[in-house]
């Protein structure tokens, strides 16, 4: 890992548990394109040989995973909302995808400063602590 771990110390969090969220939200992506690939419209060839229960075991397989990925994604994207309102998908593009406050100040015109940033994004990982 090249890049710093925040230290989360006095929020309780071991550097241990900040990897595992930091890695977790770096999935983000990952489970909305699962997610995605769970609802398109698949084809299935029906053999002879296929008994309905195995059909309906996929189904229920699938339909277990997007429960779960759903509320993967859901809990990222609702405790940015809740780390802070206002700068949520600064924060989620951050945490999630990696986008360097620079860019997201600079290029993306973000409006807010450094420290007020980087308290959200503490607050961020204090919250999906918690929630997680």
């Amino acid at each position: 890992m090249d890049k710093r771990d925040i230290n989360l110390t006095k929020y309780d969090i071991s550097p241990k548990r900040y990897r595992e969220l930091y890695y977790f939200c770096l999935q983000y992506e990952e489970m909305k394109e699962k997610l995605n690939s769970i609802y398109s419209l698949q084809s299935t060839r029906l053999d002879n040989n296929i008994q309905s229960s195995s059909t309906l075991d996929l189904t229920q397989k699938k339909a277990l995973a997007a429960e779960k990925l759903s509320r993967e994604v859901e809990l990222i994207e609702q405790t940015a909302i809740a780390a802070d309102n206002e700068i949520y998908q600064y924060l989620l593009m951050n945490v999630t995808n990696q986008v360097p406050y620079t860019f997201l100040r600079y290029d993306l015109g973000m409006p807010c400063g450094e420290k007020y940033f980087y308290k959200a994004r503490r607050k961020f990982f204090y919250l999906l602590d918690m929630y997680k």
